[in-house]
């Protein structure tokens, strides 16, 4: 089963996740922190798809600054007992290089898949 990961700032880029949660049926698993400054904007369909339970949710919220390789690999190993590959979003225009990787190439020949857009 694959997870998804959508990168957010402190506040930020909810409209993306939102998105993909409403469109595929998915819950979103969030920190208690992220759970905390969500509520404050007071948006009730939002908040019924949060969960802190991050083996249950298929879309994992996560800080901007920690999608890297590392970090992924690192939180697909703590719920690889419910996922197998992941995909994960960096929404954000300031990544942009013009460059694609494939994350194949890269030295990461383990049993998961990964994407990173």
């Amino acid at each position: 089963p694959l997870f998804r990961s959508c990168g957010t700032y402190g506040i930020g880029k909810e409209r993306i996740f939102l998105a993909v949660a409403e469109a595929l049926g998915f819950r979103i698993g969030v920190t208690r922190d992220k759970m905390s400054l969500l509520s404050c904007l007071e948006n009730d369909e939002m908040n019924r798809s949060l969960s802190l339970d991050f083996s249950s949710c298929q879309i994992h919220v996560l800080p901007m600054g920690r999608l890297t390789l590392k970090f992924l690999h690192d939180h697909l190993s703590k719920y690889k007992s419910n996922f197998n590959s992941l995909l994960a979003f960096k929404p954000t225009g300031w990544t942009f290089s013009g460059k694609a990787v494939r994350l194949e190439d890269k030295a990461f020949h383990e049993e998961w898949s990964y994407g990173l857009w």
